[in-house]
């Protein structure tokens, strides 16, 4: 049987649910997992400390992320990479089938993919930001028969089990790659340079250091980081910062200056000025605009 866990309703503060790998995925089991949940309704905010692919299947609703609500329908792909979060609003009949990929699959067996010209958008270490993807009748057919296969073996026993499921898994990020957009081979240093910048964004970085971690001159070294991560590193780190402080805005009480301090923002007029950059308003402003709009309540099943 499919693992299976309930989430309690969120606290009156808003605060974030975060679904770890080591809940998902049973020891020593295939860290692949296929889920196929039916959402009315508001489903609670939520992180993921795994790469989830959620297919809209059918049905209909409204996907929250940091950068706001976007109508969702059949044939809509959501692509989060570990530490993003978002919540679905007002679904009606919402299908989704769900494709989670853990760390280690993604370090082993599809490693690959970090190395391929447009899965790499998917898989890039530290990646930021929610991808959306759309698939046409004819490929959401296929991965629908794709996920259906991978969750009927999820428990199955003999020799094999994991290359059918990692196989599938493959075909699925294979269905996928078509409507992702091409990008630069991979760059190893600047790969683990940007995992390190999402991990520690508060860290005092500068383009200084980040040229003699990447041994290069400064020029050079914006350019390789802007064909690994889409943005020159100072630009990346910003956007990085701002989504973060807005998670702390919108699930917290904590003061706007502290969680400038937090994201390595320590003066409030410059967190001020950052943070209106990326999303339009300054932080006090987000904050308000988003009180009182995340599910304070809900009874749900994810997997």
């Amino acid at each position: 049987m499919p693992r299976t866990a309930c989430h309690e309703p969120a606290a009156a503060n808003r605060e974030m649910e975060h679904l770890r790998a080591d809940a998902l995925f049973a020891p020593g089991a295939v860290p692949v997992h296929v889920n196929r949940p039916r959402h009315d309704g508001d489903v609670p905010l939520h992180d993921h400390d795994f790469l989830e692919i959620a297919v809209v299947l059918a049905g209909r609703a409204l996907h929250r992320t940091v950068h706001g609500d976007e109508p969702l329908s059949a044939g809509d792909v959501i692509v989060l990479r570990p530490g993003q979060w978002h919540a679905y609003v007002a679904a009606h009949a919402l299908e989704l089938g769900n494709c989670c990929l853990g760390s280690a699959v993604l370090a082993d067996e599809l490693a690959w993919t970090a190395s391929d010209p447009r899965l790499c958008v998917l898989t890039a270490p530290g990646g930021q930001g929610v991808l959306r993807l759309r698939l046409d009748a004819a490929a959401r057919a296929r991965v629908r028969t794709l996920l259906d296969a991978v969750r009927a073996e999820a428990d199955a026993a003999g020799a094999g089990g994991r290359a059918r499921q990692i196989g599938r898994a493959g075909q699925i990020l294979g269905e996928l790659a078509p409507a992702l957009p091409a990008a630069a081979r991979g760059d190893d240093a600047v790969g683990e340079l940007v995992h390190a910048m999402a991990r520690n964004p508060e860290h005092d970085w500068g383009l200084v250091a980040i040229a003699r971690t990447l041994r290069c001159e400064r020029a050079t070294a914006v350019r390789r980081f802007r064909r690994v991560a889409g943005l020159p590193p100072m630009a990346w780190l910003t956007r990085r910062r701002a989504e973060r402080a807005a998670v702390w805005l919108l699930t917290s009480a904590l003061p706007v200056a502290e969680i400038g301090t937090r994201v390595g923002w320590r003066d409030p007029n410059h967190f001020a000025r950052r943070f209106r950059g990326v999303f339009g308003v300054n932080p006090r402003a987000y904050r308000a605009r988003g009180a009182g709009t995340l599910p304070a309540k809900a009874d749900w099943v994810q997997w």
